[in-house]
């Protein structure tokens, strides 16, 4: 049984809320008596979650209707946020995608894109979002991968950028300990969200055994309010992080770039 916490009118922002990951975690926090500020690119996805959260768990929801890969979407974002008075206690940041295939046949705008995204937009919200979770005495939760421990062929990009986001979290967490801030970094594995067709990578998701958003969301959240530093989901995968150890680096991105081509 859930327990609905005494919030008073705590808010929680979380980016790229209308799937996956960040669908999951929105519809958790509320069941926990948390108000939200979403942030997607999907109006109508928004709208109607707003509805259906606003009406089951009678909290705030508020919508943000934005591509965080512009530039300049995060400041409108904070002046929002500054302007209304919001009371920010998590930042939640999810939004990404990824890329699958030959980097030299990657698309150049795409690629950048998602660097913009997974990286740039993740600090930008972060920054200026900083003070309000450090007044609130709050939560930061990034969301990075099992791919920001392993080199990846094929997905170079996509790992290179949740490795980014790992180090960013892990630096940020020893940074913020005297302001009573906890960063935490959630490294699911294969998660069934839209994730492997937005990344044209059908054909590994349909050879993995995959957790649910819901799962990977609930144990994220959960985590995070334990003030757990870095969250993988499963016994599994934890071991597989484990064995890095005595694998050379070399030898591991061979392995994990014969493994995603002959899925």
């Amino acid at each position: 049984m859930i327990k609905k916490m005494k919030t008073k009118q705590k808010y929680c922002v979380i980016t790229g809320a209308t799937s996956g990951i960040g669908f999951e975690s929105s519809v958790y926090l509320a069941q926990l008596g948390y108000s939200l500020i979403l942030i997607a690119r999907n109006k109508s996805k928004l709208l109607e979650m707003k509805s259906n959260l606003e009406e089951i768990y009678k909290i705030d929801c508020i919508i943000i209707i934005s591509d965080l890969s512009v530039s300049g979407a995060c400041t409108k974002i904070s002046n929002y946020i500054t302007k209304e008075k919001l009371n920010v206690y998590i930042v939640m940041c999810n939004a990404g995608f990824g890329d699958y295939g030959d980097f030299k046949d990657s698309s150049y705008s795409k690629t950048l894109e998602m660097m913009e995204l997974n990286m740039t937009s993740v600090v930008d919200l972060t920054y200026q979002l900083l003070p309000k979770v450090i007044l609130s005495k709050g939560h930061i939760l990034f969301v990075s991968s099992i791919a920001g421990f392993i080199p990846i062929p094929y997905m170079s990009v996509y790992a290179a950028t949740k490795s980014f986001i790992l180090s960013l979290s892990l630096s940020l967490r020893e940074e913020l300990k005297p302001f009573n801030v906890n960063v935490s970094v959630l490294c699911p594995g294969p998660t069934k969200t839209a994730f492997f067709n937005k990344a044209n990578a059908q054909k590994i998701s349909s050879n993995q055994k995959l957790m649910s958003a819901r799962d990977v969301a609930r144990i994220g959240v959960d985590a995070m309010f334990k003030q757990k530093s870095i969250i993988v989901p499963t016994f599994k995968l934890k071991l597989m992080i484990f064995m890095r150890r005595c694998i050379s680096l070399s030898l591991l991105t061979k392995i994990s770039g014969t493994m995603i081509r002959l899925k």
